[in-house]
């Protein structure tokens, strides 16, 4: 699978979650979150039916609340709180992390859910160039 090579930060040859996340946010359109969200909240960015994922752009923890009320959390500063089937897989920031390693829910698997999610006619190569990894 090639993947853009910003991806790599921090992870020597795996793409980053917190990374990945964060390119899918650009490419939908997302920029400057803490000019255009009120202190305290997170954005919350939808993959597909089984990987969603709120950012906290902020210094101070924000907080999140799913629509059907199912959920809400508190997500530290500058980290994603991501989502698989309703669970919480993972918190991650630029630099640390703790997430799964299932089978079906692990960094392969939401990079290649990302990747399917690319909007269409945006390019997936951010400048960095395009790399292929092997999980």
């Amino acid at each position: 699978m090639q993947v853009p090579a910003s991806w790599l930060v921090a992870e020597g040859d795996r793409p980053h979650p917190f990374y990945m996340l964060v390119a899918l946010a650009s490419a939908r359109g997302h920029s400057r979150l803490t000019q255009t969200l009120p202190p305290g909240t997170t954005l919350e960015l939808v993959v597909d039916d089984r990987w969603r994922a709120w950012v906290n752009p902020f210094p101070q923890p924000a907080t999140f609340n799913t629509d059907d009320g199912g959920m809400s959390g508190e997500v530290p500063p500058f980290t994603w709180w991501i989502n698989f089937n309703g669970w919480l897989w993972g918190l991650v920031d630029p630099f640390h992390g703790v997430r799964g390693e299932g089978e079906a829910a692990n960094p392969e698997t939401l990079c290649k859910a990302i990747v399917a999610a690319w909007p269409e006619g945006a390019d997936l190569d951010d400048g960095s160039g395009l790399v292929e990894v092997d999980f």
